[in-house]
């Protein structure tokens, strides 16, 4: 649902944009940056062929690596570990779960992956979870800027 909704929504820009004849960035205050940064996303779940492929990435010179984990809780960390190994300590790592995990799964999991220095876990836990997410929140020991 998610995705169709912002199908729909980004249709609509487009109509904004070509009804006032200007780029969407002109009518929302101007451009925020001059070049967008890639990164390199990875769905595989064999943590050699991960590693392999994220060291692939890091030497095409992309900064960032975001990897596909919460798909089997004993091959996350190897999946993560195997990564960080890779590409060192200067490429940024960034975890994607996409909603799989429980508050207490997920704060296992993310107790487990804090040697690795992701940048962040993406969606631990069904995007709803309003209450998850505020306890996981409390819990966390990474503090907002």
């Amino acid at each position: 649902m998610v995705f169709a909704l912002a199908a729909v929504e980004i249709a609509c820009w487009d109509l904004v944009g070509k009804a006032a004849g200007a780029p969407l960035h002109q009518l929302w205050g101007g451009r925020y940056r001059e070049r967008i940064v890639m990164i390199a996303y990875l769905f595989v779940s064999d943590p050699e062929q991960v590693a392999a492929e994220a060291r692939h990435f890091a030497d095409q010179g992309f900064p960032t690596i975001k990897l596909k984990i919460g798909v089997d809780e004993r091959s996350d960390v190897p999946i993560v570990k195997a990564v960080r190994e890779a590409v060192g300590p200067d490429i940024r790592i960034r975890a994607d779960v996409n909603g799989v995990w429980t508050p207490g799964t997920a704060k296992r999991m993310i107790s487990r992956l804090i040697p690795f220095d992701l940048e962040y876990v993406e969606q631990p836990l069904v995007h709803d979870d309003l209450l998850g997410h505020a306890q996981l929140r409390r819990w966390s020991p990474f503090q907002l800027p």
